[in-house]
């Protein structure tokens, strides 16, 4: 395969030579003129060239960095500090208008037996699992979510513009999903995946985001402390076996 640099400068030489061989006629310029004010085209385009590939090598190194600062480097989705800074102004904009906004937060039940009966390993990738099966059915379903990974086990899902039934009818189905899928453990075993789920709208009586959040986390307590494997929305437990 041609390298790219060699198609770039000889596509170059050859536009720059037939543009001043189109025009020598009219400045009367002769060879050497030519070979000269190319050479001078194609020095002026190489500096434009090497410059602009500079620019884009500084973006995307810029680009990969905000990832790496926005995004948990093991799931993948984003992590406690994008958290934070999405929050307040969701918090913010919603506070201040009639549409709804609820969050959801999540923890794998019984996480710390994956790693303690069969390595951090198996503990990894349950994690793995679970974020990549709500990434994906957050977008299949266009519910309008945005999960993040705030905690060891935890998650949360803010759902703008969604109500606290809409998103339990959501989160139900993913959950009904995820339950449904095993994980092998070693050679011969497969063990299955709950979650415990809290579930709560922004009030109008919530005057700081750490009310709400705290409320909602209070709710997924209330799910583990009922026998886990269970949904609390604005209080009210139901059991997803």
């Amino acid at each position: 395969m041609i390298d790219e640099n060699v198609k770039y400068y000889s596509t170059l030489i050859m536009f720059g030579l037939a543009w001043w061989f189109v025009l020598k006629d009219i400045h009367h310029l002769t060879i050497v003129d030519i070979m000269c004010l190319t050479l001078e085209f194609l020095i002026a385009m190489s500096i434009v060239h090497f410059g602009n590939k500079k620019v884009r090598m500084i973006m995307k190194q810029y680009l990969n960095l905000m990832q790496e600062v926005d995004t948990d480097a093991l799931t993948g989705v984003y992590n406690r500090n994008s958290f934070i800074e999405v929050v307040e102004g969701v918090f913010e904009f919603y506070s201040n208008n009639d549409a709804p906004l609820t969050m959801v937060m999540f923890d794998i039940d019984h996480f710390k037996q994956f790693n303690d009966q069969y390595g951090h390993q198996v503990g990894d990738k349950v994690l793995r699992l679970v974020a990549d099966r709500f990434s994906y059915e957050l977008v299949d379903r266009k519910a309008h979510g945005q999960l993040f990974r705030v905690g060891g086990e935890e998650f949360a899902i803010i759902f703008r513009g969604r109500t606290a039934d809409d998103c339990e009818k959501i989160v139900r189905a993913i959950r009904d999903d995820l339950v449904k899928e095993t994980i092998r453990v070693n050679n011969h075993d497969r063990v299955g995946i709950k979650v415990s789920i809290g579930i709560s709208q922004l009030r109008d009586d919530d005057f700081d985001f750490q009310t709400f959040y705290k409320r909602v986390d209070d709710y997924l307590y209330q799910s583990k402390r009922n026998k886990r494997n269970s949904i609390t929305v604005e209080r009210k437990v139901a059991s997803l076996n």
